[in-house]
């Protein structure tokens, strides 16, 4: 989708609740500003945050990963539906929420500014991220005791002391009872000490506040964080399964591309006829593949690529 609108994460969530989910027949679920508010974790639009520079060319199926991760945004077809749930909000809040850094030719420019639910649902993220993960790579024995050694000596003794985690690496690698009441300390650690901060310059108390980890906090959960990346999600074992995904997303979007009427369920095929450029039609084709789960994914590209996977009798 690069060159087309991009392709986000966070803002394909929006898109889901505010457009495709059928409930409505145009509004998605038909959710409260609130709650659309509450999972717009980055409320600026994309094209006011992609990077300038050119747009690499070569073989597509060998991307580097890295160059083309999208900005952290909503997709440009919502600005609609961001400018509904911004409407109560005075001009002066609107701008200091919309605030980003520019791009530049290499770098994608990002968004400042969070609402009060956005943040709670951030640091619950956080929280599972580093500590769950945590306890699936002692389990996976991925992450071992020196590994976590390396990383308690950082903590703040006095912090762990007061929270009554002192030597709680122990428990982290006795057995899986121990390691749960371990996991279950550290959850309620990062949690209880989470706290409201409020920033002056908003009418608006809903973007106002937002709820933090104080500093020695935060450090202690971005050790975590790391140690999970570098020995759970940044290796190899990992790593070519993830360049698996890719290529079976990239090769069924470039299927369907190529002959979109040919593919598409009659659904989505009546919305591509409707369509009337070629980015909404791409759009189409990704609201599509983005809603497939990792299984029917996986067998569509069997089905498309593979001999003898798929037969006529097996609906799609």
């Amino acid at each position: 989708m690069r060159g087309h609108g991009g392709f986000e994460g966070n803002g394909q969530t929006l898109r889901i609740l505010s457009k495709l989910e059928a409930h409505t027949p145009k509004y998605g679920l038909d959710l409260s500003r609130r709650a659309l508010l509450g999972v717009l974790k980055y409320p600026v639009n994309y094209g006011k945050l992609e990077k300038t520079g050119i747009v690499p060319t070569g073989n597509y199926l060998m991307i580097k990963s890295s160059d083309w991760k999208p900005p952290k945004c909503y997709h440009n077809e919502e600005t609609d539906v961001a400018d509904w749930i911004f409407s109560p909000f005075s001009y002066v809040d609107k701008m200091i929420f919309t605030h980003h850094s520019d791009p530049k030719d290499d770098q994608h420019g990002k968004p400042t500014e969070k609402a009060l639910d956005t943040s709670i649902m951030e640091l619950a993220d956080d929280i599972a991220y580093g500590v769950h993960d945590l306890e699936d790579g002692i389990a996976l024995h991925l992450i071992t005791r020196e590994m976590w050694n390396s990383v308690e000596e950082q903590f703040d003794k006095e912090w762990m002391k007061e929270n009554e985690i002192i030597d709680i690496g122990s428990s982290l690698f006795g057995d899986s009872s121990q390691r749960k009441r371990a996991i279950g300390a550290l959850v309620h650690t990062f949690m209880t000490n989470a706290e409201i901060s409020k920033k002056p310059d908003y009418k608006s108390l809903l973007l106002a506040y937002n709820v933090i980890l104080p500093e020695n906090t935060k450090s202690a959960l971005k050790l975590l964080t790391t140690l999970v990346y570098n020995n759970v999600i940044n290796i190899p074992e990992v790593q070519t399964l993830e360049f698996r995904g890719q290529q079976i997303v990239i090769q069924i979007f470039n299927a369907f591309a190529s002959d979109p009427k040919r593919f598409l369920k009659n659904t989505f095929k009546n919305t591509w006829d409707n369509a009337s450029t070629e980015t909404e039609k791409l759009r189409v084709i990704c609201d599509y593949i983005s809603g497939m789960t990792d299984e029917y994914a996986t067998r569509i590209y069997e089905r498309l690529f593979l001999p003898r996977h798929g037969t006529v009798f097996q609906r799609l």
